[in-house]
């Protein structure tokens, strides 16, 4: 990086500060645009003062995809989800390559944590507990789902910053205490995807006890998203036999609408192989119902932006393109990473509006260490 180490963390905490106020003033339509703009306007700035503009693959790579991304929306529209795709490519580029202080992880877990936890406890339940969750503070309906991702991301966030804490009875208390309270929001919420997520995280944390090795990650990200299209199209087939149709996942149908969403994204994206629809085409959805979310992140870039920036996607995620940045990943970063990329077999989650403020918030979960100050205490004990 061509900034300081200090000046880069700061920007980055801005990042996940912008991304969390946008959640408070959820559906306000100005606010989306600006918080999405300044996140653009930091990400591009970050990235044109890293060595990652020199690397003529990834702006090759990142010209093709601006391209495409470009022509998209001047044809069928959808500019503000291209920007949300480009913040999504930056946001990885960055973050997987450019690593923080131990001390600016802490605060930046924690501030992240409570402020998305916060948000949580300020939102007031409807009596039957179905299928919206009013906020206390403007009173926006909020989807259920929603609602258990923001606890899953908020969970991955505190017991990151749990991880730092030196004394053991401190750290297990907060743990304990993190679980509790973001699992029943999950469990309210009834997202299926964020107990997924964090089932997955606990897995990983307790029989997987190093980091993994960045090629090898960048490998299980690419492959699991991969493997997500593909569920999604094993899913409708199966969908044509009454013994798959009646099973059940967690206690709900597995067939309890997304087949329909789903098989109305894969028509449309047929029909738009190259450049994608865009803003220009609405899903069908439960009910005679329309929609914009695809509930699959591959499947929302097949349908949205086309072939091109879907293959892209895969590229892109994950992997550490600055070979001279002098880092280490974190086990517990990487397992949270892990962890929600089940969401996005269930969710839109890196591609919806509404939930792009999450995609940095995901990334930044990701930071590793920076292996010199790593090394400077070390050498200092």
């Amino acid at each position: 990086m061509k900034i300081k180490q200090k000046r880069y963390e700061n920007l980055v905490l801005v990042v996940s500060i912008i991304n969390c106020v946008k959640l408070y003033f959820y559906e306000n339509r100005t606010i989306e645009i600006l918080s999405l703009i300044a996140s653009f306007l930091i990400l591009s700035y970050l990235f044109l003062r890293s060595n990652l503009l020199r690397n003529k693959k990834v702006t090759v790579m990142l010209a093709c995809v601006g391209g495409s991304l470009l022509l998209t929306a001047v044809i069928n529209g959808g500019a503000g989800a291209a920007l949300n795709y480009v913040c999504l490519i930056l946001s990885s580029l960055i973050f997987t390559s450019y690593g923080v202080r131990k001390s600016f992880m802490k605060k930046l877990f924690c501030l992240t944590g409570v402020a998305l936890l916060l948000f949580l406890l300020l939102l007031n339940k409807r009596p039957n507990y179905s299928t919206y969750i009013f906020s206390t503070v403007f009173n926006t309906q909020i989807n259920s789902n929603m609602v258990g991702i923001i606890a899953a991301i908020a969970f991955f966030c505190l017991f990151c910053f749990s991880s730092v804490i030196k004394e053991f009875y401190v750290r297990l208390i907060v743990q304990i205490a993190v679980t509790i309270i973001c699992s029943y929001y999950v469990i309210v919420s009834d997202c299926r995807s964020a107990m997924l997520a964090i089932i997955v995280f606990f897995i990983c944390y307790l029989f997987k006890k190093k980091t993994i090795k960045q090629k090898k990650f960048k490998n299980i990200v690419m492959v699991s998203q991969i493997c997500s299209i593909l569920f999604v199209l094993v899913y409708l087939y199966a969908y044509k036999y009454p013994t798959f149709a009646t099973l059940q996942l967690l206690g709900k149908s597995l067939y309890s609408g997304r087949q329909i969403v789903w098989g109305s994204a894969w028509d449309v994206a047929l029909q738009y192989p190259l450049i994608g629809s865009g803003g220009a085409v609405e899903l069908l959805g439960v009910a005679g119902t329309h929609t914009t979310s695809a509930h699959n992140t591959v499947m929302s870039l097949l349908y949205m932006f086309g072939f091109i920036p879907t293959v892209f996607y895969f590229v892109f995620m994950g992997k550490k393109y600055d070979k001279f940045s002098k880092s280490e990943p974190c086990r517990l970063n990487q397992f949270a990473v892990l962890g929600t990329l089940v969401i996005t077999v269930f969710e839109t989650f890196y591609m919806e509006s509404y939930l792009g403020c999450l995609a940095m918030l995901f990334f930044m979960t990701a930071l590793p260490q920076n292996y010199e100050c790593i090394n400077n205490n070390k050498e200092k004990t």
